[in-house]
């Protein structure tokens, strides 16, 4: 869902425009917005201010969360001329958003990620785009800063995944994990768990989901392997037949 929020007849004029490109577009005016923001914010994939940054910025402010939880935030000043992604800008989409909006405004985009200003694959987009998990997301920051620092940093790999790094090195300090695998290591690391793994349980009836929980994680715990990484759980019915979670 896309939240549009304008204060003039030109932004109007703009948000009617959006309206024919995207699919459930929901347009509010300067004097609905104030009273539905929190749900608008809580509720939206993305929202799209046109407007002054300002504005954008003081209304959504007392809302945030993190990168991981917040809607995309897209601002366009009501003359069309450009197009900020201002927040969530990979988790969320905001960039990808951003350019869309331009394309059909003819408008300059303007996305101020350093990775993408550095012509970078951003570590937190291809886990989005390829359906992984961030595990420990605090060392975010840490990988990113090296990769546009073009600092050495060493990529350990044991799936087949189309991602690499040109200054990769198993010398470095810091280390960039794509694994269902445990991983024990003393240098600042970041873990991407890929949903490869297909589980076959048995159960019991009446089993609940807290001893079920219990027994996948001991289990594989056990075998030094991530239950981060499952993508299918699969059991036999009483009837034989297959059920999959």
């Amino acid at each position: 869902m896309i939240s549009i929020i304008y204060f003039t007849s030109y932004g109007e004029k703009i948000a009617n425009r959006l309206r024919e490109y995207f699919d459930c577009v929901y347009t509010y005016d300067k004097s609905s917005y104030k009273v539905n923001m929190e749900k608008i914010f809580n509720s939206s994939k993305s929202i799209v201010f046109i407007s002054s940054t300002g504005i954008a910025v003081r209304t959504i402010s007392k809302f945030l969360k993190s990168k991981y939880d917040d809607p995309a935030v897209i601002v366009i000043d009501d003359g069309g001329n450009f197009v900020i992604s201002l927040l969530s800008g990979h988790i969320g989409g905001a960039n990808e958003l951003c350019l869309k909006i331009a394309n059909i405004l003819k408008a300059t985009p303007v996305i101020t990620t350093s990775t993408d200003v550095h012509n970078i694959y951003a570590v937190d987009l291809f886990a989005k785009e390829h359906n992984m998990l961030i595990e420990n997301k605090e060392n975010l920051k840490l990988i990113s800063l090296a990769m546009i620092e073009k600092k050495r940093i060493d990529l350990i790999k044991d799936v087949s995944v189309d991602y690499d790094y040109k200054f990769k090195s198993k010398d470095s300090e810091i280390a960039l994990y794509i694994t269902y695998k445990k991983v024990q290591d003393s240098r600042p690391h970041l873990i991407l768990r890929p949903k490869v793994l297909n589980v076959g349980i048995g159960l019991k009836r009446g089993i609940s989901y807290e001893a079920l929980y219990r027994t996948l994680y001991y289990a594989f715990d056990n075998n030094d392997i991530s239950i981060n990484s499952i993508k299918r759980l699969q059991a036999l019915n009483l009837k034989g037949m297959k059920k999959h979670y």
